[in-house]
């Protein structure tokens, strides 16, 4: 499970790395131990640590994920997206709870990151969820997103698979 919850994390480092290929600096990676307990309270440590580790690279994939904001989180603010989002919201903690306290820490991380923009830096949780279910809510949302769009946004639509 603990893979699966670096998939925000990994594809903000990927998106910031695409982002800053003209910087000549490199980018720092934070190492985590593997000192971890399996239940759910260290689950969410493990969130927490990861997204306070992580937070400005996470908040930024949050702020120019061009479908996210244009897209997912507009229907997520609809009766009907409302619905989708706590349907998956339930099967998730139902199926993988573990790895919603991941989340759920991840985005608690992402609001106690050591910097002096802590809440500008606060990626609520239900962002961090729906960028993890982006695949499954987008098919229940209607269709949207054209390629002439994100195109005109000077952005891209893309996943975490993409870096992979």
């Amino acid at each position: 499970m603990r893979c699966l919850a670096l998939t925000t994390a990994l594809a903000a480092v990927a998106h910031a790395g695409a982002v800053a290929q003209s910087s000549p600096q490199p980018a720092v990676v934070p190492v985590f131990s593997s000192n971890y307990g399996s239940n759910a309270s260290e689950h969410r440590r493990f969130g927490r640590e990861l997204g306070r580790a992580f937070a400005a690279m996470i908040s930024e994939r949050h702020a120019t994920d061009w479908e996210m904001n244009a897209y997912l989180m507009p229907f997520v603010a609809t009766t009907a997206g409302k619905a989708v989002y706590e349907e998956f919201l339930a099967v998730n903690q139902a199926k993988y709870p573990l790895y919603m306290e991941e989340l759920r820490g991840l985005s608690e991380g992402t609001c106690s990151a050591p910097d002096d923009k802590e809440a500008e830096l606060c990626v609520p949780f239900a962002n961090v969820f729906v960028l993890n279910s982006r695949e499954g809510i987008s098919e229940w949302a209607p269709d949207t997103r054209s390629k002439a769009a994100v195109a005109r946004s000077g952005s891209r639509i893309d996943h975490c698979s993409d870096y992979m």
